[in-house]
Formats: C-alpha cells, structure tokens, sequence
C-alpha cells in the first residue's frame, strides 16, 4: 500500500519490509552486511535478541530458537543447528515439497541422506546457498546472523508488488528494460547481473567470489560463461549488439553479455559508469574519471563523443539528444550533435527548487528522459528524485529524515515504465516504484 506523497518527503510503503539503519541491538553494526536481515527478523518475531541490547550475531543458531517459525524439533533445545539440519527445518516448514532439484555442490557427497532432498530444494528456493569453492559445509553451524539472513530470504521477493522491491543483499545500482518485459539490474553488492522476472529475481551473471571480513564478495575479473564470470563493479548496463553492455568501473572495463558468455570490450577506460544507446548500433559510456563521453560504434570503433565534463555518470538517450548526469559540476548536461549545453542546475552544491538555471544539486549520478521530454533525476547528495519540466526544477520524491526509513539513501539507477518511474539504491538494496504519472 501507498501513502500520499507530501511536499519533499518520501512516503511510499512497500511489500518487503523497510531495512532499518540500525536495530537496538548494540552488536549489530548499520552497514554490517546482516543488519537489514535482523532488522526484519525483530521487526516481525521470528528471531529475539539474546538479551535486549545484543542479538550475537556469530552465535550458534540452536533448536531452541527455531521454535517460534519451525515449531519445536528433536533433540536437546540448547544444541547447535547444522546447515544441512536447517534446510530439513525449512523444507518441512514449506510442506516437504518434493521439486527434482538436484545438490550443485562440490561436496554434496557429504549431505546426509535425510537432508539431501531438504538441501538441493533449499538452495533452488535460493535460501541457503553456497560457500566460497563451491561448498554446502552441510556440518557447519549456522550463526545468528545467517539465520536471519535465511529467514529474510524465506519471506520472499516481491518486485513491484503493493510498490516496490527489496532483498536483504541486493545491492542495485543499473537497471535496463528487456523485450520481454523483465528488467537486468546490476549489482554492486554481490557484484552480479540479476535478471528480475515475473516476482522472482535470479542471477543473470557473475559467480561467487571470495568474501571480505564483513562478509562482503570482493569481484573480480574473469570472461568467462555467464554464471563463471566476475565482475569488480558493475555499474551501469545497456543494450549494444546482440547483448548487453556493463560498465564495470572498478575494473575500467567494458564487458558484453551475449551469447551465454561474457567478453571484454574494452579495459582502457577511467572509471567507466553511465551507459546508453541509442538505437541505431551505437554506445555512450560515461568515462567519469577522464571527464569524457565515449561512443562505441556497431563495429567496435571508440571516438571521443564530448570532453571538459567534470566527473560525468548517469546517461539517458532520447529523440537524438544525450542527457548526463554532471555528478562533479551539480548539474544535468545535453549533448545534442557536439553541441554541449546546461539543461539544469547553477553548478552549486545544494537542493533548491526553482528555475533551471538556478536550481542546486548534489552529485546527481542518473538520469532519465520521458517521452513528453520530462528529465528525472537521481539526486544522489540530496537523497532524493528532482523533475526538470519546462524550464522548472522541483523535487518528486525525498528521504524522511525524520524516520528511520532507509529508502532513497542513496538513489542511482533510472527506468520509467509507463507512469511508473523505478529507482535503485545501491545502500538501501532497494528498487523503489514512484508513480509519476
């Protein structure tokens, strides 16, 4: 459900619940890779704290704790819950539903054979999924903090379903419109491409890496098939030749997806951001540290498109026209031909409303076009959507500070479907719907 837009501050609701900045747990870090997931766990009783201000993140999740969505299990309440024990609980909580899925891990062999069908459903259902090398580590305890990251999994995904989209780890960035009606969204997070689809999300490419101290996947660089590629950054994505281009900043490359694999454009640009097309063959990327648009043509030719931006990123192509996002200048750009011109924004860093030419932003990083010609902007200093329409600029959208609402932290990548207008947050791991109609 909706609640009414009022004056700047952000009020949509979503399905999926609100990731909080914090819970009252002292243990539990805001930027831990777990907190949006024990957010939702106290939020809804599945799992309690320890005591009222710890939740023991690293602690062993025990039969005792499991009660309150799994009903009461066998054996001693205090002992640990196993990884493999864990899927036999969430296998038979769903009805013991009998799916054909087989186990993909390298160590399958090391399943017991109660827990083989349990396990092979629950990472089909994406609910455990696997370890670095490929692993189940079926033996292994399961903590606190990933029980409750199951437990955020098992409630579901519902893409723009009563307004909205979230995952607990689905760190979009770059979203693009497919044929036939899903989108492919870029990941920063779990530097990966998911493919989002009728409700269900599924990765598209990018395999797993190696995870930093807080849990995080660190990327890489690897052409490879799809699923065994690896990414460093994957920030933007657009239509080029038979597939699709991603700008993968970190590593200064430009990938392609066609074909089931993935290939390297090119790695010879700064910092690689913001991508469009244009329809007739042709590709525009954000070369941000460099200060330069680029276009790659239908064959593989790289020219200079435009130069003298200052930090350069989001792009959106329309009716012959380039639209930047000028995160280092506050402003939005037109490239139209070779000619470079101010479409809005005075150049200060701010938020104010107003005339074009005298409207203030902060860093915006995206940019989309409708086809009456009305501009959205991703404000990302701000924490808020601005519309530039007939010489105007006002805010649509903006972060309550006054709640503990996460969403619109940090907005980025644009689509407009219709009068719908979807919005990424890479911090928030958040698509927002805004209807802009």
């Amino acid at each position: 459900m909706r609640k009414p837009i009022a004056g700047a501050a952000l009020t949509l609701a979503l399905a999926i619940p609100v990731m909080a900045a914090g819970t009252s747990y002292q243990d539990v870090p805001g930027g831990a890779w777990y907190a949006g997931a024990v957010a939702y766990c106290q939020e809804h009783a599945l799992m309690a704290g320890t005591d009222e201000t710890h939740f023991n993140p690293g602690g062993a999740l025990t039969r005792r704790m499991t009660a309150s969505w799994a009903g009461e299990s066998e054996g001693d309440p205090t002992e640990a819950i196993t990884r493999e024990e864990l899927a036999v609980l969430l296998w038979q909580a769903a009805g013991a539903p009998d799916n054909g899925a087989e186990l993909p891990f390298a160590d399958a062999d090391k399943v017991s054979p109660e827990a083989v069908q349990a396990a092979a459903w629950a990472n089909a259902e994406g609910l455990i999924t696997g370890k670095p090398n490929a692993r189940l580590d079926p033996l292994a305890a399961v903590t606190r903090a990933e029980a409750a990251t199951i437990l955020m999994r098992r409630a579901g995904v519902a893409f723009l379903s009563e307004g909205g989209f979230m995952d607990a780890s689905f760190g979009a960035n770059g979203i693009a419109a497919m044929e036939d009606g899903s989108v492919l969204v870029t990941d920063l997070y779990n530097k990966k491409i998911w493919r989002v689809n009728d409700g269900k999300a599924e990765v598209y490419a990018g395999g797993d890496t190696v995870k930093d101290i807080g849990g995080r996947p660190v990327g890489g660089y690897h052409d490879a098939k799809l699923l065994e590629s690896y990414f460093g950054e994957p920030w933007a994505i657009a239509p080029y030749r038979d597939g699709w281009a991603v700008s993968d900043a970190s590593n200064n490359a430009l990938r392609l997806l066609a074909g089931g694999t993935v290939t390297t454009l090119n790695q010879n640009l700064a910092h690689p951001t913001g991508l469009a097309a244009d329809g007739a063959g042709n590709l525009y990327i954000s070369d941000t540290f460099s200060g330069t648009i680029r276009k790659l043509d239908a064959k593989g030719t790289l020219t200079i498109a435009a130069g003298g931006l200052s930090d350069p990123m989001g792009l959106c192509w329309r009716d012959g026209v380039l639209y930047i996002a000028e995160t280092g200048a506050n402003r939005v750009s037109r490239l139209d031909g070779t000619k470079l011109t101010v479409a809005a924004g005075s150049g200060a860093d701010g938020c104010g409303d107003g005339a074009a030419e005298m409207a203030a932003f902060s860093a915006p990083t995206a940019v989309t076009v409708a086809d009456d010609g009305t501009i959205y902007v991703s404000d990302t200093g701000n924490s808020s959507i601005r519309r530039i329409r007939d010489g105007w600029v006002n805010t649509v959208a903006a972060r309550d500070y006054s709640t503990e609402d996460l969403r619109l932290i940090d907005p980025s990548g644009l689509l407009l479907q219709g009068d719908t207008l979807l919005v990424c947050d890479s911090f928030a791991q958040t698509i927002l719907e805004l209807p802009v109609g």
